[in-house]
């Protein structure tokens, strides 16, 4: 049931640095105050962000918070997701196969998606025909059957896809989840129309609203979102708010960004001020495609303890960074997208999943020398030694059985005396090979890794002999990203390429949303440095043209 009382809408832009995420988090605080902590709704465009407003402790149930999918996944009883039955799809069709368990990364530039089969790439145009709320009948033929097999198949089996979770509910005209009143929206600019469609419903249900975001850095234009849904309709400026004082970008960088976002005709006019920094733009001559030139040179801003970015418009032109930094054993990690393992060699930095182990945990495990000590050789606990012992080839290294036994035994070494924890090393080890292992020799170590193991304790080991044992436990310097990969982040330095694909070099030639979300992730991409922007030289013709 609509309410009677009159919907106050508010909106809030928040430009790069401005503290969006702590002004909403202050103000559900007084939300939930005025309103009751029940009766308030927080969303989010990503899972990243909605999690980040969480982090803040904001005093409201953390069922209350989600990105819209999770919310309207559980207001539908939790529906079988058709992604996750992606075989069973094969099995019938065929001929339009998708790639099971694919995850939409969102971390391309708009034009260079990559997909494994011609299935992927009609169900990817179905899904953005979807998002926009365009009418079936203006469906390329190939698509259109591949929709009416998607369609069929999920009705034959009642399951839901990810963006049935938005029609149904906005379909049934569900109000929010819960009843709440109070609805906060954060990344509103990048919605699509369908999830804009249900908001505004949601909207028609409550009292009070906040539509958090900016126009300015709307990169999700190949998923359907539009920077002119979060402008319109027009309300009133009483109802808008403006977070004009960056606190991360300064003033040479900011005078930038600021006149090369000014290419778009459309958009929310905001004062938005520097912060109290005067900053760096410089140019180097760095390529893509050469990396080592871009690594050398951000080796003085490493040197006294700066955070570096490395950020392009694609993700295969981070190829030769991943393997320029591997093999000079240098830690990069990206905190933004820490489902990248290609980003993310090291694992995560942050606390640990509970019996998630990365190939940097082996390695420490092996190498830790603080368990305990019988006639100079210090042995390991049992944590440490199932650890590393576990992925040893247990051929000519470890006694039958031994890996069993490890992993049974639960007590060790508290109930043991140091003579017994020895005997217990003993009694699984060859004599010969516990002594290598006991030198923490890492030659023997590599040596005897289980061959599906080798390739991915390289690197950890690398970076261990190159740089020691810090390097594995201290959150990597640089970061590498495509720019959509790091939206809300940010560096003291950030090394921006201007490349683009052949598609997306046609869209920054064309008219309209094409070239200005180009623009936009340009725009992005130079508002993340806090303190330098280095402008490197392009690899090809197909590049946007940034003079500092």
């Amino acid at each position: 049931m609509e309410t009677d009382e009159p919907l106050i809408e508010k909106r809030l832009f928040g430009p790069p640095g401005t503290g969006k995420t702590t002004f909403l988090a202050r103000e559900i605080g007084n939300l939930a105050d005025k309103y009751g902590a029940d009766n308030i709704l927080v969303s989010s465009y990503t899972k990243t962000a909605a999690t980040e407003l969480v982090s803040r402790k904001i005093p409201i149930p953390r069922d209350s918070v989600g990105t819209l999918h999770s919310l309207c996944y559980r207001a539908l009883d939790s529906p079988t997701i058709a992604e996750t039955k992606i075989p069973e799809f094969n099995q019938e069709y065929p001929q339009f196969a998708l790639t099971p368990d694919s995850k939409s990364t969102m971390d391309e530039c708009a034009a260079d998606a990559v997909y494994s089969t011609d299935g992927d790439k009609l169900f990817a145009e179905y899904r953005l025909h979807r998002a926009r709320l365009q009418p079936l009948g203006t469906l390329q033929p190939q698509v259109y059957k591949f929709a009416k097999a998607w369609e069929h198949w999920k009705l034959q089996n009642r399951y839901m896809d990810f963006t049935d979770m938005i029609s149904f509910t906005l379909l049934f005209k569900s109000p929010p989840p819960g009843g709440k009143q109070v609805g906060v929206y954060d990344e509103v600019q990048d919605f699509n129309a369908l999830e804009l469609a249900l908001i505004r419903m949601w909207a028609n249900h409550q009292q009070y609203v906040i539509l958090g975001g900016d126009d300015d850095q709307c990169l999700y234009f190949f998923t359907g979102a539009s920077s002119d849904a979060f402008l319109n309709p027009p309300v009133p400026a009483s109802q808008k708010r403006v977070l004009s004082q960056s606190w991360r970008v300064p003033r040479k960088i900011q005078a930038m960004a600021n006149t090369w976002i000014k290419q778009i005709a459309k958009r929310e006019p905001k004062e938005y001020r520097p912060r109290d920094f005067e900053g760096e733009v410089r140019t180097v001559r760095a390529q893509y495609l050469t990396p080592t030139q871009a690594i050398d040179d951000a080796q003085q801003y490493l040197k006294i303890g700066k955070s570096v970015m490395f950020l392009t418009s694609c993700g295969y032109m981070l190829n030769g960074f991943k393997q320029a930094l591997r093999h000079n054993g240098i830690p990069f990690h990206n905190p933004f997208r820490k489902n990248r393992g290609d980003w993310n060699p090291l694992g995560s930095f942050g606390p640990k999943r509970e019996g998630y182990s990365t190939a940097k945990d082996r390695l420490l495990a092996f190498l830790d020398d603080s368990g305990p000590v019988l006639a100079g050789k210090a042995y390991w606990t049992i944590k440490d030694l199932s650890l590393w012992a576990d992925i040893v080839n247990a051929k000519g290294n470890l006694k039958r059985g031994a890996k069993t036994k490890i992993a049974n035994e639960d007590e060790f070494p508290t109930k043991y005396s140091p003579l017994e924890i020895a005997d217990f090393h003993h009694e699984c080890f060859e004599g010969h090979m516990l002594n290598a292992a006991l030198a923490r020799d890492l030659q023997w170590l590599q040596r005897n890794l289980m061959p599906a193991k080798a390739s991915t304790l390289e690197f950890p080991i690398k970076v261990y002999q190159k740089q020691g044992r810090d390097a594995l436990v201290t959150k990597p310097q640089i970061i590498i990203s495509t720019i959509h990969g790091v939206k809300g982040g940010e560096a003291d330095v950030v090394y921006l390429f201007s490349d683009l694909s052949v598609q997306g070099m046609r869209e920054w030639k064309s008219s309209g949303e094409g070239h200005d979300s180009i623009v936009r992730m340009m725009y992005v991409g130079m508002t993340r440095a806090k303190e330098s922007l280095i402008l490197c030289d392009p690899s090809t013709p197909a590049h946007v043209k940034m003079v500092a």
